[in-house]
């Protein structure tokens, strides 16, 4: 995403064929890691936990992993999906007073 070729509105270059077909390849395999951890995260969320605490320990949990390539295809899976989503909430902040 910091690839200085790429231009204002332009797509960047495409990833090569293999780290594509990796990743497609794997996408199956860690997707039930995903929702099983987006499960987690919306009970933590709905027992009072505040966005920023959630994010803390999601952030905790993945810098522990053993697997970090998987752990790195678990994020790139979720941000994919939040980008795909027209308004995504932004998080909140209890003590903010914004």
């Amino acid at each position: 995403m910091t690839d200085p070729t790429s231009t204002p509105g332009g797509r960047r270059p495409l990833p090569p064929a293999p780290v594509i077909a990796a990743a497609r390849a794997d996408y199956e395999r860690v997707l039930p890691r995903l929702e099983e951890t987006v499960v987690k995260v919306r009970a933590e969320l709905a027992a009072g936990a505040t966005d920023f605490e959630t994010v803390a320990d999601v952030w905790l949990s993945l810098r522990m992993q053993e697997h970090k390539s998987e752990t790195l295809l678990l994020a790139a899976i979720a941000i994919v999906q939040v980008a795909k989503e027209p308004h995504p909430q932004p998080l909140t902040d209890p003590d903010s007073h914004t």
